[in-house]
């Protein structure tokens, strides 16, 4: 009885609360396209292909929330007299939490153009138009009117008024990007984006709810001494939403384990990196990426420090990620 109240006001405070905030993830520096489309084609190479799994609150229920999300990006007409290219990407993910199977699926194309604004440093105005569609499962859950006084009874109204199971809704996001080389070790980024610019209706219940505007702000930068084997990278996000609001900020630390030749460049470099974040107010959680080439393989966990830490026992979440980036330059040089 105790946890079948606790999933369901999990679900109303999902529903009521949660559906006004995104989803976030521990990783975003990993791949930015996510939360602003000003990065698209920031990377090294050609092509990026990324696709990444979440899971979340499996200590305090049954049906845990999953999302898993897939991208690909690349570069398209690039200068050959500077650094200017358009970005084109397009990105997806599926979300499914609690005891309702609350679905949420989003698809979005990223488009942007990169000029060079100076020597090795960028800048890129970017939009996503995105379409997103919700629906939730009712028949798994149970409401005060079926409580007969020792059990639920499914086949009794549940008095909760639905406009419909399913919501399907247009949106649009943009973003402005900055990325500036200082020399051959050290390197900056920064971004703004806004999201939900439609402030599309995001409800199944009776009655109006609009997404707010989503405003976030997120950067870094990666530096090391010449010679040296071991680089640091600090990255932050702050993103503010409504009522809600989240900082997350730390470093990675990455150590060498092969550099790159002076033929291939990045695409022949294998680095191993440890790092330590704290979601402000909410969790703290540690990185690890292996990078080999062009395949990285990326794994955090999310340590809860919220009030939740009652329920959960400090247990959040586990995240990995994939991503592989293709360099057509190379591959046409060794076909030769």
């Amino acid at each position: 009885m105790r946890k079948l109240s606790f999933s369901i006001l999990a679900l109303i405070i999902f529903i009521n609360g949660q559906a006004q905030q995104d989803r976030h993830y521990s990783m975003f520096y990993a791949s930015p396209i996510a939360i602003n489309p000003g990065s698209t084609g920031f990377f090294p190479g050609d092509i990026q292909v990324f696709t990444g799994f979440k899971n979340q609150w499996k200590s305090i229920s049954s049906n845990p929330y999953n999302t898993i999300s897939a991208s690909v990006d690349a570069k398209l007409m690039k200068g050959k007299s500077n650094n200017s290219f358009l970005g084109l990407g397009v990105n997806f993910y599926n979300d499914k939490s609690g005891d309702s199977q609350l679905t949420t699926n989003v698809a979005n194309i990223s488009i942007n153009y990169a000029i060079e604004i100076a020597e090795n440093h960028q800048l890129a105005l970017g939009i996503q138009p995105s379409f997103f569609q919700r629906f939730a499962s009712m028949e798994s859950l149970t409401w005060d009117q079926q409580w007969t006084g020792s059990t639920f009874d499914n086949n009794l109204e549940s008095g909760e008024t639905l406009v419909t199971d399913k919501s399907f809704q247009f949106d649009i996001n943009s973003g402005l990007y900055y990325f500036g080389k200082l020399n051959n070790q050290n390197s900056i980024n920064f971004g703004v984006s806004v999201a939900h610019l439609l402030t599309p209706q995001n409800t199944l219940l009776n009655g109006n709810e609009n997404l707010y505007r989503k405003h976030t702000i997120h950067g870094g930068g990666e530096f090391s001494k010449i010679g040296s084997k071991l680089a640091f990278s600090p990255n932050f996000i702050y993103f503010i939403q409504g009522p809600n609001q989240s900082l997350s900020i730390g470093n990675d630390f990455i150590y060498s384990l092969k550099e790159s030749s002076k033929y291939t460049g990045y695409y022949d470099k294998s680095t191993i990196s440890l790092g330590s974040y704290v979601r402000i107010g909410d969790a703290f959680y540690t990185t690890l990426f292996l990078n080999f080439a062009e395949f990285s393989l990326g794994i955090s966990y999310d340590l809860n420090m919220s009030g939740l830490s009652v329920a959960t026992n400090g247990r959040g979440g586990m995240e990995m990620l994939l991503r592989y980036r293709i360099n057509l330059s190379k591959s046409v040089a060794a076909s030769l």
